[in-house]
């Protein structure tokens, strides 16, 4: 039993509940059969709390080995985010009836969380017209001292004037816009409130694959946002970056991070295992 127990923690999580369902179900008529002629069952019972137990542990485990990967590949996103400074900003938009990707070059700022990405921008341009039709975006950046990308997705707006004023990035874009944010008629900033973010880096050896030469997915993390009592995102947890205060409520309602496994038969498909 403890053996099975072994061999199951080396499954991926879908073929090892399958697994234990089997087990249990297979445990069921052998106790079954033991009882109806009287048998004492004791020790299967004991391997069955042995292997629950062992299970749990397990569980435990992967959960903190999880939240390390989580803190670790966060600390490198944002690090290459800020220290990058640029990035490559896309919009998709309808054209001669298909949808097209659209990819220029910004400059990025983040929170420290990256729950939330802005870009500063003029109202005439098409991006702000595409953001307005069609909110989903992305977010490439690229950081070649640590050869890390870091994607960003999420949903885009149009800020209001008062609250891109405050997200002016500084002199140098007087050059753009020479009377400042205030004056300006078309100074306006974009904001992305990010719920996916994707990372591979060399540098900090995140999703780099234990083999080199083997093809490995960059690791993705989904943002989960904490629901108040009514049921809405809380709106102390809309990514501003910003501590929320003890006095405000508990912490397990602000927004987290959280790793997406990839399938492994799709993962084993593309690298031609399967």
């Amino acid at each position: 039993m403890l053996h099975n127990c072994a061999t199951q923690r080396s499954l991926p999580p879908s073929q090892r509940q399958r697994q234990q369902q089997q087990q249990r179900q297979h445990q069921q008529q052998v106790f079954v059969a033991l009882g109806s002629v009287g048998a004492v069952v004791v020790v299967f019972k004991a391997s069955r709390a042995q292997c629950d137990e062992a299970e749990e542990e397990f569980q435990e485990d992967r959960e903190t080995k999880e939240k390390s990967f989580v803190r670790d590949a966060l600390e490198a996103a944002v690090s290459s985010v800020r220290d990058a400074k640029y990035g490559c900003f896309v919009t998709v938009a309808e054209e001669r009836g298909a949808m097209q990707p659209y990819p220029r070059l910004v400059e990025v700022q983040a929170s420290p969380d990256l729950a939330t990405a802005w870009i500063v921008s003029n109202l005439a341009t098409r991006k702000v017209a595409q953001i307005q039709q069609q909110g989903r975006v992305a977010i490439f950046v690229w950081h070649p001292e640590s050869m890390t990308e870091v994607t960003l997705f999420g949903r885009a707006r149009v800020m209001s004037k008062p609250d891109a004023v405050k997200k002016w990035p500084g002199e140098d874009w007087k050059l753009f816009y020479p009377d400042g944010p205030e004056a300006s008629l078309r100074y306006c900033c974009i904001e992305v409130e990010v719920d996916r973010l994707e990372i591979i880096s060399v540098g900090h050896g995140i999703a780099t694959g234990e083999d080199p030469k083997d093809w490995h997915p960059p690791a993705v993390l989904a943002r989960r946002i904490p629901r108040s009592r009514n049921g809405r995102a809380d709106s102390r947890d809309r990514g501003d970056g910003e501590e929320q205060s003890e006095s405000s409520g508990s912490s397990e309602r602000r927004p987290h991070w959280v790793v997406q496994v990839e399938i492994p038969s799709r993962l084993d498909a593309l690298r031609g295992g399967g």
